[in-house]
């Protein structure tokens, strides 16, 4: 499925993103909700442990889980492994949400991944997500180190695909141009099957062989905010 310009989106930049001609006012409600709720944390802190307080704030926030090189997963796995291209630059944030067919919704409330490209692919491991329920590229940032991401305005067309269990599949790739306040978003054509083969047999040896999975280019509905993300900022 493509978009209305084919496999293609743009991303927005900073906290208020214009939708629909309209300022997007979640941000600033997120921002002040976040203060509030942080205050709250800090002083709950001394009650208790570091254990409960991360998984209190644990919801909602973008794990960073790149798979290691040397770690073995197999078709028993209860767990998913993606693959796919992305500029060599790139941060990429992985988010859960389900499709009606036509159109994305992002699961604010549960936690995404934060990945990196390296030598050309993503290779993560993720929770699994089938039926109409998907991840999307929905924020990336192309500069180094995740600075300036961007988050996908409602109604782009981005990538979604799921995510089954037990399984490394290729989800195709993507290609990136940064036009200052918005990221011009493609389909990478060269995203093969026998080009990720030959890389994951370098770089991750201990993976059984991918299959191709099918990416949707869907239309984003609503807002992909993550309450809980504040090194990346309210987008």
């Amino acid at each position: 499925m493509t978009g209305p310009n084919g496999p293609r989106t743009r991303f927005c930049r900073g906290r208020a993103c214009h939708i629909h001609g309209r300022i997007d006012q979640q941000a600033h409600f997120c921002a002040e909700w976040l203060f509030d709720y942080s205050a709250q944390v800090a002083m709950m802190a001394t009650r208790l442990s570091l254990v409960a307080l991360l998984v209190t704030l644990a919801g909602g926030c973008a794990i960073t889980q790149n798979l290691e090189k040397d770690e073995r997963f197999n078709g028993t796995a209860a767990d998913a492994v993606l693959i796919f291209t992305a500029p060599s630059t790139a941060t990429i944030w992985l988010r859960p949400g389900t499709d009606d067919g036509v159109n994305w919704s992002c699961d604010v409330l549960r936690s995404g991944y934060r990945v990196y490209p390296d030598g050309g692919f993503v290779v993560v491991k993720v929770k699994p997500r089938t039926g109409n329920e998907r991840y999307a590229i929905a924020e990336l940032a192309t500069g180094p180190n995740g600075a300036d991401p961007k988050s996908a305005l409602e109604g782009a067309s981005i990538p979604t695909f799921n995510a089954p269990p037990g399984k490394v599949t290729l989800v195709g790739g993507i290609t990136a141009v940064d036009q200052g306040d918005d990221v011009r978003l493609d389909q990478d054509e060269s995203a093969t099957r026998e080009r990720a083969e030959r890389y994951l047999a370098r770089s991750y040896p201990n993976l059984i062989e991918p299959v191709m999975g099918k990416t949707d280019w869907l239309y984003v509905k609503g807002s992909c905010h993550i309450l809980f993300d504040p090194p990346h900022g309210i987008m």
